[in-house]
């Protein structure tokens, strides 16, 4: 291009050459299926071709989403005035609950309860885990940045959802005892879950007898080859809860990694008789 632009410029005496350009609006839509683009005619402001995008994939009235991802943590979000997003499921980051009380008028009511919700938090008193939104979810999916010390546990006993999944970070075997001793003081349904990957499952399942009245048990339902045997405490007539190895989200990729964690621990509220005490 230099060199094309330095042969015009000597055949017009020296002069350089005018470089003429009609400037345009150009976006591109994607999936894993197909790639569509939309240009706009010279003219147009990019305000006015976001305001318009936004019109004509949203539109007026009820629009399903199955995720809602909401990247940022403050600004200004824009969406046209009559929208309404009927969603499953929400993954927030950082600043989770201004940003929930922010985007709620948006959220028609008949997303809830949430299938599942994912949230950032940077400590265990973060007003996240105080939001009706997030305490109603069918599923909570957890990731810390980070605070080691923190007093997780007193955090995650207050969460009354069914499924809670430290999807990143851990919290110790002390901290994970206390939350089995809140399970036990106040019973989950059958079928409630705690779950988090480790690098250290194996010696999680080992030193649970150090902090629970556990037994060693095998749970044939959730049978694992890796770790064929957990732990299990009987609460009530009906219930018990068993502590589990299983196969971590996204185990293959885990796998592959220098520092993966491919299993994690599992802590169920399950009926009674389905652990088998073992040696």
């Amino acid at each position: 291009m230099n060199e094309f632009i330095r042969v015009a410029a000597s055949m017009r005496g020296g002069r350089l050459p005018v470089v003429q350009c009609t400037p345009y609006i150009q976006y591109t839509l994607s999936n894993d299926y197909q790639m569509s683009t939309v240009t706009y005619p010279p003219g147009n402001r990019i305000r006015h071709a976001i305001r318009r995008h936004l019109g004509n994939v949203l539109g007026n009235g009820e629009v399903s989403v199955r995720l809602l991802e909401i990247d940022c943590q403050d600004g200004v979000l824009r969406f046209p005035g009559d929208v309404k997003l009927k969603v499953q499921e929400i993954k927030l980051r950082r600043n989770g609950n201004a940003v929930l009380h922010a985007i709620r008028p948006v959220i028609s009511e008949r997303s809830f309860p949430l299938q599942k919700i994912s949230i950032l938090v940077q400590e265990a008193g973060d007003p996240v885990f105080q939001n009706q939104v997030v305490k109603a979810s069918g599923a909570v999916d957890i990731r810390i940045d980070y605070d080691p010390d923190g007093n997780w546990a007193e955090a995650l006993k207050k969460l009354p959802n069914k499924i809670v999944h430290m999807a990143v970070g851990e919290i110790p075997i002390e901290q994970l005892g206390e939350l089995a001793f809140g399970w036990m003081e106040n019973p989950r349904m059958e079928g409630s879950k705690f779950s988090m990957p480790s690098r250290d499952v194996a010696t999680i399942l080992e030193r649970a007898a150090e902090v629970l009245p556990v037994c060693n048990a095998t749970i044939e339902s959730r049978r694992c080859d890796e770790f064929p045997v957990g732990a299990s405490i009987q609460i009530s007539e009906d219930l018990e809860i068993n502590i589990y190895g299983a196969m971590a989200p996204n185990h293959e990729k885990e796998l592959l990694k220098p520092n993966g964690k491919p299993w994690m621990i599992v802590m169920e509220s399950m009926a009674f008789g389905s652990a088998a005490p073992c040696g």
